[in-house]
């Protein structure tokens, strides 16, 4: 996927009308999350589980990461891996 329809993630969200059984699973994979973090991510962040949307988010520093979108995050994480 171009990164243009990245930086927008309700581009990749599936339609709404479909019935939730009949969504499939999709992955999207995010390295170098702080290009990528728009205030369009944060709010789409609470709103992808109910599309069957897993996300990876990788990033090195968490201060290049806006306090509003890191704050959304890490409200809506399931897991966490951390590296030193």
């Amino acid at each position: 996927m171009p990164c243009s329809q990245c930086r927008d993630p309700s581009r990749i969200l599936p339609p709404v009308r479909l019935p939730e059984n009949d969504r499939r699973d999709f992955f999207l994979f995010v390295d170098e999350f702080q290009n990528f973090a728009t205030d369009s991510f944060a709010v789409a962040l609470s709103e992808l589980r109910k599309y069957r949307c897993g996300l990876t988010l990788a990033n090195q520093y968490l201060d290049q990461i806006d306090e509003t979108t890191r704050s959304a995050v890490f409200g809506n994480v399931a897991s966490l891996i951390a590296f030193q």
